[in-house]
């Protein structure tokens, strides 16, 4: 599901103006960016709990050559699900 149609589904489910559904769902979105890139954690209850990783700067080794290179610091977004949305799922298989 692309975000376009998530917008036209909350358009009809809640008898919007497509314009304003997207309106919506893209401050819902930004507002997840924005507290995820400050390193909150955004939880959804019911769904589960976005968080951001970091992992630590490294040397590492190329396996084809075996020359040592360094590994930049980065951060990589985690998503761990919540019991209920992991039941439904499991429930609808």
């Amino acid at each position: 599901m692309t975000k376009s149609e998530i917008i036209v589904k909350f358009s009809k489910q809640f008898n919007l103006p497509p314009k304003h559904a997207r309106l919506v769902v893209e401050s819902f979105i930004n507002n997840m960016i924005v507290n995820l890139a400050a390193g909150d954690k955004v939880i959804l209850r019911g769904l589960g709990t976005f968080s951001v990783k970091v992992s630590k700067a490294r040397l590492s080794r190329n396996p084809q050559t075996g020359v040592e290179i360094f590994v930049k610091s980065r951060r990589s977004l985690t998503f761990k699900a919540g019991r209920s949305f992991l039941s439904r799922i499991n429930s609808k298989g």
